[in-house]
């Protein structure tokens, strides 16, 4: 690995980057902490095409550069200190990404899902991906069942609709039931806690959704 001085130009953001959101309050406030005190961590990066830099690791730092380059708070021709990974290879690269992304606590638990499934399918072991993230192996086992969650269901636990204890809940359930119980939430019942979800799944008792039918 080598330390170079690189256009901010020059960078590229990966698109293997499992995070997909970024929390505007937090990028302002890294800007904030840039302009103050300048980049106090390098980003890595790899050789991309021409001469641009894909980065493996430092995107938030770059998108709160380039919020204060869109706002002409930085010279012109900025630099970056980088460390460039030449030999990496892309698939390495973006393991590393991933890695690094779930080592922080602010992914969204889906964001950590697609993260963690796509390590798993490429071979990592479950023991291996707690020590390199520091998340328990129960954590990581309750992140990889929100694959079956219904696509109503990861979109109400994106819009912070259902609580992330429901969602684990509903993962024990089929689609349709998922549905069902979404409903019942929209609807605002008392009765679809993550204890009543478990219940009405697991003792295959009738949903609530199916007692508005009844007298």
């Amino acid at each position: 690995m080598t330390i170079q001085t690189i256009s901010l130009s020059q960078l590229v953001p990966s698109k293997g980057n499992p995070r997909k959101l970024f929390d505007v309050a937090s990028l302002e406030g890294l800007a904030a902490s840039i302009r103050s005190d300048g980049l106090l961590q390098n980003l890595v990066v790899r050789p991309s095409r021409g001469k641009s830099f894909a980065i493996i690791s430092g995107e938030r730092r770059y998108r709160a550069l380039k919020l204060l380059e869109e706002r002409g708070e930085l010279p012109e021709g900025f630099t970056v200190p980088v460390e460039v990974r030449a030999s990496i290879s892309k698939d390495d690269s973006l393991r590393l990404a991933t890695v690094e992304n779930l080592q922080r606590a602010d992914l969204t638990p889906l964001e950590q899902t697609a993260a963690l499934t796509k390590l798993v399918k490429d071979g990592e072991k479950l023991d291996d991906l707690a020590a390199q993230t520091g998340l328990s192996a129960t954590t990581i086992k309750r992140r990889l069942a929100l694959n079956a969650l219904c696509k109503e269901a990861r979109a109400a636990l994106e819009a912070k609709a259902i609580s992330l204890a429901q969602a684990e809940a509903m993962t024990l359930a089929p689609d349709d039931m998922q549905q069902d119980i979404l409903q019942e939430i929209e609807r605002g019942r008392d009765v679809c806690s993550p204890a009543d979800i478990r219940s009405i799944v697991l003792d295959e008792r009738p949903c609530v959704a199916d007692a508005r039918s009844g007298p």
